[in-house]
């Protein structure tokens, strides 16, 4: 089996102007946090990568275990504990490949402002639709200019009008004791926060809702909140765009609360701490 191709911070690397990985944006990233030397939600993170290359005929060649020794590695030589860790699998005519190294995360306040934007939305017939892939331009470009306008992201919505993602983040709001959150076959990205909590609220005894929501159903929301693999959960403070213009106080709603803490306990009960070798 290959091995990972690691750069350190800092560190001078090639890529070939001619394949297709740079060229064209042909691969697939994961964005993993690690905190005190563990990578949270590693499992689901992994396991998404693989789905995806499956499906889009991508060669993950790769075992877990030499991934997560790369991680290592590179946790070592960048002294790292706490990071934004990525792996990128690019297409390459020397065959597909697998990188690892560290980025820089993006900053977010303690509350999240968004702007909905209607005129903008997601394209569920895409056949990259709910897959993290490197033709993220747009995604970026839509981040930008929400905060340029002085939003922290904006809100898009799906092809048939009803809510669906953020730039970014899954989103998430709270009507009573109800957790509500759009359907991934609307388009949006399967994140692994969001698979998380869906997984964790029946056990919590928090019902949950899956669908394609009006817009409107935000002007009734409780607690809003966004959720992705850097952040956890971001309680929003306000919403604003056409039909809309909610405040919130999100943070402070009890089913909120008790998913964050369930969420925590479960990336510090279940994240890796990747092996470091002896010699390098």
């Amino acid at each position: 089996m290959p091995e990972p191709t690691i750069i350190p911070l800092g560190s001078p690397f090639t890529l070939r102007t001619s394949d297709p990985g740079i060229a064209h944006g042909y691969g697939l990233f994961e964005t993993i946090r690690l905190k005190r030397g563990r990578l949270l939600l590693w499992s689901a993170h992994w396991q998404r990568l693989i789905t995806s290359a499956d499906a889009l005929g991508l060669q993950c060649n790769y075992s877990e275990d030499s991934v997560l020794r790369a991680i290592g590695r590179l946790l070592q030589w960048d002294a790292l504990e706490d990071a934004t860790i990525k792996l990128s699998l690019l297409r390459e005519g020397r065959g597909d490949q697998l990188y690892v190294y560290a980025r820089p995360s993006l900053q977010w306040p303690g509350t999240a402002r968004l702007q909905w934007l209607p005129q903008r939305p997601l394209a569920a017939a895409s056949p990259l639709a709910g897959h993290k892939t490197h033709n993220y331009m747009e995604n970026i470009y839509l981040l930008e200019q929400a905060r340029a306008a002085g939003f922290d992201d904006c809100l898009r919505p799906a092809p048939c009008g009803s809510i669906g993602e953020t730039t970014v983040a899954n989103l998430f709001w709270l009507r009573g004791d109800v957790l509500h959150t759009p359907s991934t076959r609307l388009g949006i990205l399967p994140g692994v926060v969001r698979a998380t909590l869906l997984r964790l609220a029946p056990s919590l005894d928090i019902p949950c809702q899956e669908d394609a929501f009006h817009p409107e159903s935000l002007n009734t929301a409780e607690s809003l909140f966004i959720a992705n693999a850097s952040i956890g959960l971001l309680p929003v403070h306000s919403i604003e765009g056409p039909g809309i213009n909610q405040q919130f106080d999100s943070a402070a709603h009890p089913v909120y609360d008790k998913l964050r803490q369930a969420l925590q306990r479960e990336q510090e009960h279940t994240a890796p701490r990747p092996p470091v070798p002896e010699n390098t």
